[in-house]
């Protein structure tokens, strides 16, 4: 018998990030629970798989029983929603975990819950398929911004599965991303050093599926190393690993529909609240399936429409702005527009626009770096 304590805040935490990925229905009933196990006699692991993503938590021990560890290895598998639940539901106080023949008993002060738990000798380990191509380091608050921000800009179109993903290249001086679904675009350079010698860089496409997983171990001042293998990433930090199975293709080359430095004639400072206020009440008379918004641009204004022929609805709304537009009118999808706007986060952005047919630029000031890119819709004049 193995007798182990813990922290419940502890596990709780461990559970949230090695539990992410376990699945409710999957096609291996054992894939529906998290493994634990007992790393040394300080340390306990859990980790969950879905196939395309493993991730493994690791949890501080206070103090354990073990007859013998050799005989008796502590290498389980639990339900995972059940597991999670019984210990979300503890107040903070040390919870023993006792593994029996078959079961698991999870004991607190006053209660006990027994769990039946499977062996992990069918539990399917996720590999790399080569050595390691390339390593590199990343600041958890980097990372963070970079998966927040790019995550909305992911496409959906399983006819083009590079787009469902994230592009990530790291170079010497700092890390290259973009993510974008034809119709949007969101890329950006995050300077500092990666740790990447030379003029190389890694390059690889990051699965939008893993941005919520990710995004719990980008927490506080913490260092993500990142190893690519042929056909994964391995994120690691003191006490997380996450392997997550990378999209094959080439990335489509989204330089060249960015506008050259220079090549845009026109410039529009507006304020970004009043912009989104504006798109937000404009689609509320906009076709539904269309989701039109259309903006004009005029002497020192702006006038955002939206109108639904079908319905005989129909809208505008004036913002004062600072622009040396010649008069132009340029459609939007509102959905795409809420997006770009929502990936600025300053005060005010600057609107680059060339032509009515042309790709529509969006420059935050408190990140000029980051580039958001719509490209307009065809207007019926």
């Amino acid at each position: 018998m193995i007798d182990i304590v813990l922290e419940r805040t502890a596990l709780e935490s461990a559970m949230k990030k090695g539990g992410s990925c376990a699945g409710t229905k999957s096609i291996m009933p054992i894939l529906d629970n998290v493994r634990l196990k007992l790393v040394d006699e300080r340390h306990i692991s859990i980790t969950s798989n879905n196939m395309a993503l493993e991730v493994t938590a690791v949890a501080e021990v206070v103090d354990g029983q073990y007859d013998d560890i050799t005989q008796e290895p502590f290498d389980i598998c639990v339900d995972a929603r059940r597991f999670g639940d019984v210990i979300s539901q503890i107040g903070d106080e040390h919870i023993h975990l006792v593994v029996g023949d078959s079961s698991v008993e999870i004991r607190w002060s006053n209660g006990r819950v027994s769990l039946q738990y499977l062996p992990s000798v069918e539990w399917p380990t996720m590999k790399p398929r080569s050595d390691a191509h390339g390593t590199y380091v990343v600041p958890a608050q980097v990372m963070a911004k970079i998966l927040n921000t790019a995550k909305d800009f992911c496409g959906n179109d399983e006819l083009r599965p590079t787009m469902m993903g994230i592009y990530l290249c790291a170079l010497p001086n700092g890390i290259e991303w973009c993510a974008t679904d034809a119709h949007i675009l969101c890329s950006g350079l995050e300077t500092y050093e990666t740790g990447v010698v030379g003029e190389n860089s890694i390059t690889t496409i990051l699965p939008k599926t893993a941005v919520r997983t990710l995004l719990q171990m980008c927490v506080g001042d913490t260092q993500l190393k990142v190893t690519k293998y042929e056909n994964c990433l391995c994120f690691e930090t003191q006490n997380d690993r996450c392997l997550v199975n990378t999209l094959e293709g080439k990335y489509p080359n989204f330089k060249s529909i960015i506008p050259a430095e220079g090549s845009v004639p026109y410039q529009t400072k507006v304020n970004k609240k009043a912009l989104e206020r504006a798109v937000n009440r404009m689609m509320a008379v906009t076709n539904f399936v269309t989701r039109s918004v259309v903006i004009e641009f005029q002497d020192n204004k702006i006038v955002v429409h939206g109108d639904d022929i079908d319905y005989g609805m129909s809208g505008a709304e004036t913002i004062e702005v600072e622009t040396n537009s010649e008069p132009l009118s340029v459609g939007f999808n509102g959905v795409f527009l809420k997006t770009c706007l929502g990936a600025c986060g300053g005060e005010n952005i600057v609107i680059n626009t060339k032509a009515g047919n042309r790709a529509v630029t969006f420059v935050d000031e408190l990140n000029p770096t980051t580039t958001v890119l719509a490209m307009p819709i065809m207007l019926n004049q």
